[in-house]
Order: structure tokens, then C-alpha cells, then sequence
């Protein structure tokens, strides 16, 4: 019977907690609720993810140009005004461009977010992004990199002709030479396919 008590307890004292201290809500566009967009939208409806576009027109109509919609852990906007998109976009895309912080497994795998998928918008991204751009991107440098993709295509074809093996360790094998190819140039595909 005292085990009952304590819980009645616990529970009381946690929903008393809840409705005393006030939730800090970040500062959002309105949208509906994430029960509320899901019981009319999903549910419902029985509205597929593809059939996305026209619920945003409906929630558009009825909460404005720019809405927010909690369905993930972080909240997603939608703006549906062009003229907003491009004054947040453009405009003022210093102030939208950063990301939330890593969480453990991607620090881990990001070699603590020092890659262009998860470092935080600063010298570092723009460092990153403009060897990038410079770099592997360039229209030249693809162009100088062809005989490197073509003898990388030559290895996967070659490893896919051998029946043994798993396929993904063959494209493992293609984009490991290619990169090698890439960083240390014509010498080590020589070397290479002497092997």
C-alpha cells in the first residue's frame, strides 16, 4: 500500500511541477502542434509524405507565409513568401547558415566536426567550402582528373569481374583508388596497377 502512495505522490508532485514552472518556448513562427498536424494530416486524412506540399499550402492559408512545424527534434520552418526567403536567405544568411552542435556520434565520426557536413558556419567552413569549390569542383580540375576517374572505373570493373566478394567492398576498392589517384597523382595509379 505505501509503494501506491509514493507513486500517487511522485506523480503529483511531477504534473504540479510541470504546470508551476513555465516552459521556455524558443521565440517561433506560428504552426500547429505536432499532435495537432499529425492526428488532421496523417492520420485522418491518411495523406502520404509525397502529398506533403499541398498540407503546407492549407497550413500556409490559415497561419501565414512563414510557418513552423515540430515533427523532427528540432523544429522546421517553412516560408512560403519569396521575398521573405530571400531576405533570410541571402540577406541576413550569416545569422541562418550555422547548424546546432554535434551530438557524440557524429563528433566521433566528423573527426570532432572539422568536415565541411559538420563544422559550425565560421573560417573553418569557409576554408573548407572554398577548397571545395577551388579544388575537387572546378570545372579545369574535373577535366584533369579524368584519366584518374577512368583508371578508377577500369579497377571496378575489373574487381566486379571477379565473382568472389561482397560489391560494396568492390566500390569501397573503385573510390579508394580514385582518391588515391586524386591526392597523389598519375605515379601511384602506375604504381598501382603494376601490383
Amino acid at each position: 500500500m505505501a509503494a501506491w502512495i509514493l507513486i500517487i505522490l511522485t506523480v503529483t508532485l511531477i504534473i504540479s511541477l510541470k504546470l508551476l514552472i513555465p516552459k521556455l518556448k524558443p521565440n517561433l513562427p506560428p504552426g500547429p502542434s505536432t499532435i495537432a498536424f499529425f492526428a488532421k494530416n496523417i492520420v485522418f486524412q491518411k495523406k502520404s509524405i509525397y502529398q506533403l506540399e499541398q498540407v503546407l499550402i492549407n497550413l500556409h492559408t490559415i497561419y501565414g507565409p512563414v510557418i513552423s512545424l515540430h515533427t523532427l527534434p528540432n523544429p522546421t520552418i517553412f516560408v512560403q513568401d519569396r521575398n521573405i526567403a530571400h531576405q533570410a536567405l541571402v540577406q541576413h544568411g550569416a545569422v541562418l547558415a550555422d547548424r546546432p552542435p554535434s551530438k557524440e556520434p557524429i563528433l566521433y565520426l566528423s573527426c570532432n566536426s572539422h568536415d565541411i557536413n559538420s563544422s559550425s558556419y565560421g573560417p573553418l567552413w569557409r576554408r573548407l567550402r572554398r577548397n571545395l569549390t577551388s579544388e575537387m569542383l572546378n570545372q579545369s580540375r574535373i577535366k584533369q582528373l579524368g584519366p584518374a576517374r577512368r583508371w578508377a572505373l577500369g579497377v571496378l570493373l575489373n574487381q566486379l569481374g571477379d565473382c568472389g566478394g561482397l560489391i560494396k567492398e568492390k566500390f569501397n576498392i573503385a573510390m579508394f583508388s580514385l582518391l588515391l589517384a586524386m591526392c597523389f597523382g598519375e605515379s601511384s595509379m602506375r604504381s598501382k596497377s603494376r601490383k
